[in-house]
């Protein structure tokens, strides 16, 4: 659950306590409303208190499920124009996190911008680049961001043109939206 709702932005919102409980009020408050409406019409309280009780269960769940693939999508949809801003900055001499600066500052609020200003963040505060790119793709937790951090893990350790990989890495992400679009 505590997963799920990271994946949703919504865990500094609500702890997973919160939302269990309030699942279950969604619960209890479904049943006792299918119950009484039920009643009304002359149908058995106790068969509608147990499905508006299943659907106050899953209704929240449905919910959160949908966000996190909202969130997804649009870092899917965002990313290779992100990588292109990053790409330019780094080609024409910023460090990765100058680049990353400049990237964010010109990016639209959403999750991804909120991500990397997570990791630049972290770099200011202290961490190492490595944590911090570790970190970052904990927070995204998407296919295309671990293949983007591991890459730039590997270009550090082995002192490869950040350039590259980061064009690269654009042009395999670019091709990927294309693909689903397709």
């Amino acid at each position: 659950t505590a997963q799920r709702l990271q994946r949703a932005e919504l865990s500094r919102a609500v702890t997973p306590e919160q939302w269990v409980g309030g699942r279950l009020a969604w619960a209890t408050l479904a049943a006792a409303g299918a119950s009484a409406s039920m009643s009304l019409l002359a149908c058995s309280p106790l068969v509608a208190a147990c499905v508006g009780g299943a659907l106050g269960l899953l209704v929240p769940q449905v919910a959160l499920r949908d966000a996190i693939q909202r969130r997804e999508l649009r870092i899917q949809r965002e990313l290779p124009t992100y990588l292109d801003v990053l790409t330019l900055a780094v080609e024409s001499g910023c460090s990765l996190v100058a680049a990353g600066a400049i990237a964010t500052d010109k990016a639209q609020d959403g999750p991804l911008r909120r991500a990397f200003e997570r990791f630049l963040a972290e770099l200011r505060g202290g961490r190492s680049r490595a944590d911090a790119l570790q970190s970052l793709d904990e927070w995204v937790a998407l296919p295309a961001m671990t293949s983007l951090v591991g890459a730039l893990l590997q270009a550090e350790r082995t002192g490869a043109r950040l350039g590259d990989v980061l064009r690269a890495q654009s042009t395999q992400r670019t091709n990927e939206r294309f693909a689903r679009a397709e």
